[in-house]
């Protein structure tokens, strides 16, 4: 197969990954796997093998799931992301109140709003690589009741260091949206769907950057801050049994080592990926093309984690609105980032088929690179917050989907590894914001991180669709 590609010769399973996943079989295994690499696209070629498809219409494939079925878990996975987004920035409207009945500084009251973020740098490795062995529906089942746990522990007490704590524990469970959504969707969806697919999944948690906000503002007025967390907390326990329900594991090497589990008897030992929690942290470092993304898509998050932590104070601080008010200017943000990324996801799609006819077939990671030209101009050509969101959706949107056709199976691993810089980022860029935008003001503030942007954003698109193809080559396994 041409290296450039990032699918099977008929476009169905992500193949190229940094590494082949650890397997452990007994005799008969190995001896059935050798007969398989010869083979093409899982096909069967012994009852007691590692698990195979029954060719390429088997309906256990994932691929080959009701389109109702596959609907349904998008909807549910992109509603388990608007928990992750609201979380966020749910507290932001009522910043003031919190800081009054904690007896809090300025300071640590930014810390409470952004250690959320940084919980995601440690939970989203090891839940990607937990998925990457267990599979995803366990991953998605633990990480949501440690989420309602710690989230709803917050506000008990009204006690700061619970609160922070509280803050920080509970992105742990938070971040599976972050680790796995994407990935989850590639498990399902096939790549000249992989653009729609994405934009559904990011439908829900791209208006939670506007929901939390005016639910925060609404709560926090009406009946007090504690509620803020406990009506989120409710809200992702009603997710939890919809999941329990209606999400269906959908990693394929977990799902086909189940199927070789049924077939075989008398093994002691089944076959099963070896748990690598350091497997996202080592793609980062073997992997430059993940240290690329990481970096643009770190300087996107940071940025917007530093508008969604700072709206609401200019609204209350300068003009003196209320929490409820101030939270609805957080609907500019939600529908900017709606928009993009909609409109911006049936276009890759497109984009990628003219590309893939051009080429005569082949498929490569970067002809999802478009898309990021205009998501870069964006960002910094209107001050407007639609347009500035829309922007980084946008570029963030065609960043993950280049991921996930570069490394298939560890696409989860890969996406976690890419996101780390993008957490610490979240985590402090609204810490210096204070500071920033009382040296030099929102408009010069706003203006100092445009440049930046420039000099960093601008001419990633050109150099990955020239150089990509090398770059990815780079620290590859064959």
């Amino acid at each position: 197969m041409d290296k450039l590609e990032g699918q099977d010769p008929v476009g169905n399973r992500d193949t190229s990954s940094a590494s082949e996943p650890t397997i452990f079989f007994t005799s008969k295994d190995m001896e059935s796997l050798q007969d398989l690499e010869k083979g093409t696209d899982f096909e069967t070629t012994s009852e007691d093998v590692k698990g195979s498809w029954n060719g390429a219409d088997d309906p256990k494939d994932p691929f080959n799931w009701p389109t109702h079925r596959k609907t349904t878990m998008t909807v549910l996975l992109s509603l388990g992301g608007l928990v992750c987004t609201m979380s966020t920035s749910m507290i932001a409207p009522a910043l003031n109140q919190i800081s009054i009945d904690l007896d809090m500084q300025p300071s640590v009251m930014q810390l409470t709003l952004s250690i959320y973020l940084l919980a995601f740098v440690f939970g989203s490795p090891i839940i990607a690589s937990l998925s990457e062995v267990y599979g995803r529906k366990p991953a998605y089942i633990l990480a949501h009741v440690w989420y309602i746990l710690w989230n709803t522990l917050c506000p008990i007490n009204k006690s700061k260091g619970l609160v922070i704590a509280g803050r920080f524990l509970s992105g742990f469970g938070g971040s599976v949206s972050i680790a796995l959504a994407g990935p989850s969707v590639a498990d399902i969806w096939k790549a000249d769907k992989r653009g729609r697919s994405l934009s559904l999944v990011q439908l829900a948690p791209l208006l939670g950057a506007a929901v939390g906000p005016i639910v925060g503002g609404l709560v926090a007025e009406h009946i007090g801050w504690k509620w803020i967390f406990w009506i989120v907390s409710a809200f992702d326990g009603t997710l939890l049994v919809l999941y329990a329900l209606f999400v269906q594991e959908s990693y394929a090497p977990v799902l086909l080592a189940r199927r070789a589990s049924s077939r075989r008897s008398n093994t002691e030992k089944e076959g099963y990926t070896q748990f690598d929690p350091t497997l996202p942290m080592k793609l980062l470092a073997t992997r430059p093309v993940i240290l690329v993304m990481s970096f643009l898509m770190a300087y996107n998050f940071g940025a917007y984690c530093l508008a969604l932590s700072t709206f609401a104070s200019i609204w209350t601080a300068r003009y003196n609105q209320s929490e409820t008010v101030s939270g609805l200017h957080y609907i500019a943000i939600g529908i900017g980032s709606t928009i993009a990324t909609q409109a911006g996801g049936p276009l890759t799609d497109r984009i990628w088929a003219h590309l893939k006819t051009k080429s005569h077939g082949k498929v490569a990671p970067e002809y999802r690179v478009p898309l990021l030209v205009p998501g870069a101009l964006l960002i910094v050509t209107d001050i407007g917050a639609a347009m500035f969101s829309g922007g980084v959706m946008m570029s963030s949107s065609s960043i993950v989907a280049y991921i996930i056709d570069e490394f298939g199976e560890h696409a989860a691993s890969a996406n976690a590894a890419s996101r780390m810089l993008s957490n610490v980022m979240g985590f402090s860029f609204p810490l210096f914001a204070p500071q920033l935008y009382k040296h030099l003001g929102h408009g010069w503030g706003n203006s100092l991180l445009a440049f930046l942007y420039i000099a960093i954003g601008w001419p990633a698109p050109i150099l990955l669709w020239k150089w990509g193809a090398k770059l990815r080559a780079v620290g590859r396994k064959n």
